[in-house]
C-alpha cells in the first residue's frame, strides 16, 4: 500500500482530539498511536493492506507506523472520535516487547461508550495538562485489557521503516550516515536505502539533513540566546558551509 509519512503529527507532543469531525484519512503512518472510536456509524478502515468493516461500538487501534486509512463522513446521528496519542503516553499499551497488535478492531459497546465519556470529560482541549494525561492513561489502560498481541515479523518492510525512522529521529543530531544506521539495525546499506526511498521518496542523507535544517529553525525559538553557529553544530551539522548548502537545497525542494 502506498502511504505517506505524516511527520507533522510527531512534531507536537500534545494529545490531539477530533470529535465528530468529517475528514478523509488517506493511507499514512506516523510514530504516534491513532485510535478511532465509533459510538455510532459505519466505516471501512484499512490497516497494513487489510480492510475492516467497523460500526457501532468499535474501537480501532493503529500502532506506531501502522499504515492506516479511513474516511469519516459525518452525518446526523453518528458519534465518533479520532485520537492521536504521542509515544511518551503509550506505556499502558507498550509493555509487550517484540510484539505487535494482532487485531486492531475491538467490538465492545459498553467500553466504547466509556471511552467517549472519558474523551468528553478529560480530553477536550487538545493539550498535555495533568488532566489530559490522566484521561489518556485511563483510556489506554482500558483498551490494553482488550488487545491481543502477536510476534513482530522482523523481515517485514513495515517494521524496517519503523526501525529506520525511529533511529533517525533519536540520533539525527549525532554523526550518523546510511552505513552507520544499517550497521546498527542489522541491514545492508543497499536494502535500507531501497526501503527508505520506497516509503519516504528521498535518500537517507537528504532526509537527515532536512531534519537538521528544521532543527536549526526550532532552536531559534527554544534557545534564542545561542548564536547561529552554535545552533548549527547542535543540530548535527559538521560545518557552517554544509548547513548553508543543505539549507538552500531544502528551501528549493
Amino acid at each position: 500500500m502506498k502511504a505517506y509519512y505524516e511527520k507533522f503529527q510527531e512534531e507536537s507532543q500534545n494529545i490531539r482530539v477530533y470529535r465528530n469531525v468529517s475528514h478523509v484519512y488517506a493511507p499514512h503512518f506516523h510514530n504516534n498511536m491513532e485510535i478511532f472510536i465509533v459510538g455510532r456509524g459505519h466505516y471501512t478502515v484499512t490497516r497494513n493492506d487489510t480492510d475492516y468493516d467497523v460500526k457501532d461500538g468499535a474501537i480501532c487501534v493503529f500502532d506506531s507506523y501502522d499504515i492506516h486509512s479511513y474516511n469519516v463522513k459525518l452525518s446526523e446521528g453518528e458519534n465518533d472520535c479520532v485520537l492521536i496519542i504521542p509515544t511518551r503516553y503509550l506505556s499502558p499499551v507498550k509493555n509487550v516487547k517484540g510484539k505487535c497488535i494482532k487485531n486492531p478492531v475491538i467490538y465492545d459497546k459498553a467500553l466504547c461508550e466509556k471511552l467517549l465519556n472519558i474523551v468528553d470529560e478529560y480530553l477536550n482541549d487538545n493539550g498535555s495538562s495533568l488532566v489530559n494525561v490522566a484521561g489518556v492513561n485511563l483510556l489506554l489502560t482500558l483498551i490494553s485489557e482488550k488487545l491481543e498481541y502477536e510476534d513482530e515479523k522482523s523481515k517485514n518492510e513495515d517494521v524496517t521503516i519503523r526501525k529506520i525512522l525511529t533511529y533517525i529521529y533519536e540520533n539525527f543530531t549525532a554523526d550518523i550516515s546510511l552505513t552507520t544506521i544499517a550497521n546498527e539495525l542489522g541491514y545492508t546499506p543497499e536494502h535500507l536505502s531501497r526501503v527508505f526511498h520506497k516509503y519516504i521518496e528521498m535518500s537517507v542523507p537528504t532526509y537527515i539533513n532536512n531534519l537538521r535544517v528544521e532543527q536549526v529553525e526550532k532552536l531559534k525559538k527554544t534557545r534564542p540566546n545561542k548564536s547561529l553557529n552554535d545552533r548549527i553544530f547542535e543540530a548535527g551539522f559538521n560545518s557552517i558551509q554544509t548547513y548553508y548548502r543543505h539549507k538552500k537545497q531544502y528551501e528549493n525542494k
